[in-house]
């Protein structure tokens, strides 16, 4: 209903202010049209058109009832022509004068219904704007109501609030529309009187507020302003009616609302006990605490709500330092230790017979170093590394060393095992006489060489081992050369 109101009188605004346009227009141009007519307007003569004519008359009779001379008569003639000019300017005179009144007569009549018109936009305005701050504030017309209230000074621009942020806080929450005079200190609220009472008592609450500055310990100030930590978040959505914060800067606390929530606030934080443990890290345990790009140590501070720093003492120690309530430090210390645990490089062996040994080292180590590759292909982030012992007591029983993360290394040792007995099914062997090896192998090595293209062969114990992708090649030749040396 309000609605339909509206916009009925909405309408009859949009018609009376085109009204008062038009009739503003009119009184325009009727005014120019009056001061054109006062510009060519002629002096008011001295004399007006009765006093003209009795004048004429008295000196028409003087020239034919009475004895004159020529002359006299020439005089009075002359006298009554000017009297007749003088007559039509007064005549021309009185005719603009009396059209001047008549415009003016009709611009004042003009002007008392342009104020009737005025009068009627005003009140059409005022039902107007009453009907939208009823729609506004959710309630009829007939419930609008106000009150006024006196806030003192100094708290008068906190009811304000920053660029009337509280203002618009209380009319939003309340349904009320408030006006504030900086002049008299009057707030204004107006809506129902349901709403009207739950303005005034915010306000009041905000005029009874309090403000305190604490100083805060280190250890809780740094745990409060930590950009993981959400205490004070949590306590400005719990006291919405309360100002609460903390800054690193000037180490204090600052609280404002009421006497009561600025109490239980106080007392929630205090209550926090913050601990600050220490945890040596050595070698890589940092860059492992970091992670990549410290994607790791964000997420540990994000997940325990504490932030987690690095000191290093006398530019030697380096320790990671856990600061917040003890069960989120122990939780973080707890994970810290785990991850430290699970990328701690650890060693597995391999043994290996010392054919496989040369042969892995042969070419400048061309395939223990493609063994690296294919191991650090298959766990990118498992700082893999694949190596010989280098063991002079026990070089008859070589071992293959697998370093890794302690969490990957079982599954690293196996992928390597797996690749080794790959790699024995391309190692060949094939039995010669002993006595054919020295024409095998040739002056200075010259014959192998030429037999396998320059690739190492092994000998053992009368046997020939080399690879398979050199037994194709080098297969038929032997033979032909065993043939031949027969």
């Amino acid at each position: 209903m309000t609605i339909e109101l509206q916009q009925t009188l909405q309408k009859r605004l949009d018609e009376s202010n085109a009204n008062k346009e038009a009739q503003l227009a009119e009184i325009r141009e009727l005014n120019s049209r009056l001061q054109n007519k006062l510009k060519k307007i002629p002096r008011r003569p001295r004399e007006t058109v009765k006093e003209l004519d009795d004048r004429a008359e008295a000196l028409e009779h003087k020239r034919t009832v009475t004895s004159i001379s020529l002359a006299e008569e020439r005089q009075i003639l002359k006298e009554i022509n000017g009297i007749k000019k003088a007559k039509i300017q007064a005549e021309d005179f009185n005719k603009m004068e009396e059209e001047i009144q008549v415009m003016k007569k009709l611009l004042s009549i003009r002007r008392d219904i342009l104020n009737e018109t005025f009068t009627g936009t005003d009140e059409i305005q005022t039902a107007l704007e009453k009907v939208k701050l009823a729609n506004k504030l959710e309630c009829g017309t007939d419930e609008l109501s106000k009150k006024e209230m006196v806030c003192p000074n100094a708290k008068l621009g906190t009811v304000i609030g920053k660029n009337g942020s509280m203002i618009k806080k209380i009319q939003d929450t309340c349904k009320v529309s408030i006006t504030v005079d900086k002049f008299t200190n009057k707030i204004t609220i107006a809506g129902s009187e349901v709403s009207i009472e739950r303005a005034t008592k915010e306000i009041d609450l905000i005029i009874r507020s309090e403000e305190e500055k604490i100083e805060l310990e280190k250890l809780l100030l740094n745990y409060l302003t930590s950009k993981y930590v959400n205490v004070i978040q949590q306590l400005r959505g719990e006291y919405t009616r309360s100002f609460v914060d903390v800054q690193r800067r000037d180490g204090k606390l600052s609280v404002q609302g009421s006497p009561e929530e600025v109490a239980e606030i106080k007392a929630k934080i205090f209550d926090i006990r913050i601990v600050s443990k220490k945890r040596l890290l050595a070698g890589r345990q940092v860059n492992v605490i970091v992670g990549k790009k410290g994607t790791t140590i964000e997420r540990l501070c994000t997940e325990h709500m504490i932030p987690i720093e690095f000191s290093k003492d006398n530019d030697i120690e380096t320790h990671a330092v856990f600061t917040g309530p003890p069960a989120l430090v122990e939780a973080a210390m707890s994970e810290v230790e785990k991850l430290i645990n699970d990328n701690r490089e650890v060693e597995a062996i391999v043994n290996i017979s010392p054919i496989k040994k040369n042969i892995l080292l042969a070419e400048g180590g061309l395939h223990i170093k493609a063994l690296q590759a294919k191991v650090v292909e298959s766990f990118p982030d498992g700082n893999c590394y694949v190596f010989i012992k280098k063991d002079f007591v026990a070089k008859d029983r070589p071992e293959l060393v697998v370093k890794s993360k302690r969490l990957l290394v079982s599954e690293a040792l196996q992928f390597v095992i797996d690749i080794l007995k790959e790699f024995d099914e391309l190692i060949v062997e094939c039995t010669v006489d002993p006595y054919v090896i020295p024409r095998i192998i040739g002056k200075g090595g010259e014959t192998i060489k030429k037999i396998t293209g320059g690739k190492p062969v092994f000998f053992r114990s009368g046997q020939m081992l080399w690879s398979a992708f050199l037994w194709c090649n080098i297969y038929r030749r032997v033979r032909l050369y065993k043939e031949a040396s027969r």
